[in-house]
């Protein structure tokens, strides 16, 4: 059964010398797995496989990659396309670039570049999501790329989790720091009472006690090592 795919669309060189082009080999694809793993560590649990990664693309999704002079990926872009409201849309899952990389707008080209590929399939609407309470982040989506907001509640819920979160840890810690304060105050005012005591005073009524626990001891053994015939 022979796969069908979507029109590979040709490389788009850059001014600076940087290929745009999808990912077309094994080592491709492999190379975008390494590049998540060296930005998000190798325990990321978002991370897109290489078989993903591959099949998206023969469905109409994108899985593109930015390469520099010496065939080396230094970003990539990866995203699905489908139908939502009877409307064809693409969905912008990831866009990842290496740390020597940013600063050259490489970010808001792989968007460019994904956004041709999909609106010459008729595609008139990209989504993806972000961090709006992120200045970088909203600086970047909302003037760089010109995008709009579409649904802000569940931000606005997770940012309303995070709050309550950090609010309840805060109350912990304001707890904790009560607790050794009245701790700090107990111990200081034990210490203002050894300071105050009179040390000759003390002996004597601690061995006052003890000829006084002395002298009990004695009469219990007494009356213990009596018997009845005493009493007759």
């Amino acid at each position: 059964m022979q796969e069908s795919s979507t029109q590979t669309p040709p490389p788009g060189t850059e001014p600076d010398g940087l290929v745009l082009r999808p990912l077309i080999s094994t080592a491709d694809y492999d190379e975008a797995v390494a590049l998540q793993d060296d930005i998000w560590g190798a325990g990321f649990s978002d991370r897109v496989p290489a078989s993903i990664l591959r099949v998206a693309q023969k469905v109409g999704g994108v899985s593109a990659g930015a390469f520099d002079s010496r065939g080396r990926m230094i970003g990539f872009v990866f995203g699905l396309t489908g139908v939502r409201d009877g409307t064809l849309v693409h969905w912008s899952d990831m866009l990842a670039v290496r740390e020597e990389a940013r600063g050259m707008r490489l970010g808001e080209r792989l968007k460019h570049y994904q956004r041709d590929i999909v609106r010459a399939m008729g595609v008139e609407k990209m989504f993806w999501t972000f961090d709006p309470l992120v200045a970088r982040n909203a600086h970047f989506n909302l003037n760089r790329l010109g995008a709009s907001i579409a649904n802000l509640d569940q931000g606005l819920s997770r940012t309303s989790l995070v709050r309550a979160e950090v609010g309840s840890r805060l109350n912990a810690l304001d707890q904790a720091a009560e607790t050794r304060g009245a701790e700090s105050v107990d111990l200081q005012s034990l210490l203002s009472d050894l300071r105050d005591v009179d040390y000759a005073e003390a002996v004597s009524r601690l061995n006052q006690q003890y000829t006084g626990l002395q002298a009990a001891q004695a009469a219990y053994t007494r009356i213990a090592q009596l018997s009845l015939f005493d009493y007759l």
